[in-house]
C-alpha cells in the first residue's frame, strides 16, 4: 500500500494512512482535524478611557457585522473600571452586560481594529464603536444602541469604592486591586449579517455611573468565510 496523507477530507477531519505501525500491521490510520472555516482576519479593538455619563444606563462599546461576506466569531470581551470618588455603601453598583443587538449602533466613535496578523484586513462591514473619542474625552454624541429585551449574553456586578457612613470617606490609604472582567474567553458568539453585540452599563440610578468613574473595554474576534 502506498504512503498517502489523506484519503478523505471533510469539514471535520482528514483521514489517511502512514507507515510505522507494528510488525504485524505496518500501516496505521491517522486523523487530522480540519477547520470548516477560512479566517480572513483575527484581531481586536479597544476603547479609549471612557468617562461615566452620570446616567442610569451607558453604552461603552459595540461590535457590529453588516457584511454579507464574512461571519464574525467573537471570542473575548474585557472590561475594567476605576473610580476617583468614594460612594456610600448603600449606593448600588452598576452592572456591566454584553447583549446581542440586531440594529446598527449610531454616534459614538469608530475604533481602530488591530490585526494579530498584519497581512490581514478587517471586512469593511465589521465595525467597532466606543463612547469616547480620546482618553478621558467622551464622544460629542453618545454611543446609541437599541438593546432588544431578553438578549443579555452575560453580566457582572462592578466593584465599588465605598465608605460605610458619614459625610466623607475616612482618612487613610487603600489599594484598589486590578479587577478586569473577561467574558467568553474562547467560547464563541457568532455574529451573522446584521448582528452585533453591545457592552453596556445598567444601574438603579445616575449615581451608580458617575462622571468620576472611568471605563476601558475591548473585544477579540475572528472573521471568516465557510471553507
Amino acid at each position: 500500500m502506498p504512503d498517502f496523507s489523506s484519503s478523505l477530507v471533510s469539514g471535520v477531519a482528514a483521514h489517511g494512512w502512514r507507515r510505522g505501525g507494528t510488525t504485524s500491521d505496518p500501516w496505521y490510520q491517522f486523523v487530522v482535524p480540519v477547520r470548516d472555516r477560512a479566517p480572513s482576519f483575527t484581531g481586536r479593538s479597544t476603547s479609549f478611557r471612557t468617562t461615566g455619563r452620570a446616567a442610569a444606563t451607558q453604552n461603552v462599546m459595540t461590535l457590529y457585522n453588516s457584511s454579507a461576506t464574512v461571519l464574525v466569531a467573537l471570542n473575548r470581551v474585557f472590561f475594567d473600571v476605576y473610580d476617583t470618588a468614594a460612594r456610600l455603601i448603600t449606593v448600588h453598583p452598576a452592572i456591566v452586560r454584553v447583549s446581542r443587538i440586531t440594529a446598527a449602533p449610531t454616534n459614538g466613535t469608530v475604533l481602530t481594529q488591530t490585526a494579530m496578523d498584519t497581512t490581514q484586513s478587517s471586512d469593511a462591514g465589521v465595525v467597532a464603536r466606543g463612547d469616547a473619542s480620546a482618553d478621558g474625552t467622551n464622544s460629542a454624541s453618545a454611543l446609541t444602541v437599541t438593546i432588544p429585551a431578553g438578549t443579555v449574553l452575560t453580566q457582572e456586578v462592578l466593584s465599588r469604592n465605598v465608605w460605610i457612613s458619614g459625610t466623607a470617606p475616612p482618612a487613610g490609604t487603600f489599594t484598589e486591586l486590578a479587577d478586569r472582567v473577561s467574558f467568553f474567553d474562547g467560547s464563541e458568539v457568532i455574529l451573522r449579517q446584521n448582528q452585533g453585540v453591545a457592552l453596556h452599563l445598567s444601574s438603579p440610578g445616575a449615581t451608580s455611573i458617575p462622571n468620576t468613574s472611568f471605563f476601558i473595554a475591548g473585544m477579540d474576534w475572528e472573521e471568516y468565510t465557510r471553507a
